[in-house]
């Protein structure tokens, strides 16, 4: 899970409410690619959380999406394990090569959080672009030069 096993870890992160923060986003990048919320007004409301966390929730999000695509159905090991009904549903239909290139789109954005960078405008081009359902990265490079295809 997200503690990676460990008891203290586990229980810190549950009374620091990051748990439910966690699921609560993985909720909305779900309603996000069922076209149930609007990415635009979803980045406006996140500009009150910390852009670092939401960047690794994503993070995390993604790399379990790409375990499982690669897995081809199998029950494999992922991070957010109390969260695999939500990946399922929410991957279906994205291509792994837009996977791999979103996640490095998601590296990126990292870098610059920490920068005098827009945030909103930040976390509005990533959730659009999953809103999309990564389409306009399906024929991006795999190792993609300064985030652009």
């Amino acid at each position: 899970g997200v503690a990676g096993g460990g008891p203290l870890l586990a229980r810190q992160l549950a009374q620091t409410g990051f748990v439910q923060q966690r699921l609560m986003f993985y909720h909305l990048l779900a309603e996000l690619r069922a076209g149930r919320r609007d990415p635009v007004t979803s980045a406006a409301a996140l500009k009150q959380e910390d852009t670092e966390a939401v960047l690794r929730f994503m993070q995390s999000w993604v790399m379990d999406l790409i375990t499982q695509h690669a897995a081809a159905g199998d029950r494999v090991q992922i991070i957010n394990t109390d969260a695999r009904e939500l990946l399922q549903t929410a991957g279906r239909g994205i291509n792994l090569r837009a996977l791999h290139a979103y996640l490095s789109r998601l590296y990126e954005a990292m870098a610059l959080a920490g920068s005098p960078v827009n945030t909103r405008l930040l976390l509005e081009s990533l959730l659009v672009e999953w809103a999309d359902g990564l389409r306009t990265l399906e024929t991006a490079p795999l190792a993609a030069r300064g985030g652009r295809t």
